[in-house]
């Protein structure tokens, strides 16, 4: 004997909210699925071919496996407003703008510590940008 109340299974769509031809379309997809319905009468209830029923059934299984996919836990995040946006970005620039600031220095006090190595690039780059002038064309 068993216990507790007799399941519904296609009968469930009755008691969900939306438009009627779409509850009676699920219900009968739903008895095909459960064997209550043969696809022929199915097909014969909702006026259409077998081929057109097969991507109906397809189409509401598909709906159901992704309204039934795993969803973040919690309150969806609130995008920030344009404000806040160009605040965090500011702040990056500020930060990098920082560190250049950093470098800088640091090259001054190498410079000025160890002025022989700034002077051996520099006479390179003199040398590379000699020999460029030499190689370029002239203007016309």
């Amino acid at each position: 004997m068993e216990r507790g109340r007799p399941p519904l299974g296609p009968g469930l769509v009755d008691t969900l909210q939306g438009p009627d031809e779409a509850k009676r379309r699920l219900k009968v997809i739903l008895e095909t699925v459960a064997g209550t319905r043969t696809i022929a009468d199915a097909c014969a209830e909702l006026g259409i071919c077998e081929a057109a029923f097969h991507e109906l059934r397809k189409q509401a299984l598909a709906a159901a496996v992704a309204g039934l996919a795993p969803r973040p836990v919690g309150r969806p995040r609130k995008d920030a407003d344009p404000e806040q946006r160009r605040i965090q970005e500011l702040e990056a620039q500020v930060f990098l703008l920082k560190k250049d600031l950093q470098v800088a220095h640091l090259r001054q006090e190498l410079a000025i510590s160890m002025p022989h190595l700034f002077e051996r690039r520099q006479a390179r780059q003199a040398a590379k940008n000699a020999k460029k002038k030499k190689t370029a064309p002239p203007p016309s």
